[in-house]
């Protein structure tokens, strides 16, 4: 069903892969995963009723060092970011502590 969907969706459509660009980028690998998903992944019924395709046991590696991995269309309140990373590995529970 979703898999029909996609190539009704995409017929025609190209989507380059990573080792088409000069420079890998960390961030290709959430495009290698998509489009192996549409290619590959295993449709997967959902309480929605629309289904979606699965795949188990992804990873993805990021050095962080270098960058934030962040895929996102949206603005991001960035301080509020940090204060969330910083509460989580202090190991904080009491989830009133970010409200503030």
């Amino acid at each position: 069903m979703f898999q029909s969907y996609l190539n009704k969706k995409f017929k025609g459509s190209y989507i380059k892969t990573s080792n088409e660009f000069p420079q890998q980028h960390e961030e290709f690998q959430y495009l290698d995963i998509i489009r192996d998903l549409i290619k590959n992944g295993k449709e997967k019924n959902d309480r929605t009723g629309t289904g979606i395709l699965g795949s188990f046991g992804r990873m993805m590696r990021f050095d962080l060092s270098e960058s934030f991995p962040l895929l996102t269309t949206k603005k991001v309140f960035w301080r509020g970011v940090a204060e969330e990373l910083i509460w989580f590995i202090r190991g904080q529970t009491n989830g009133n502590l970010l409200s503030k």
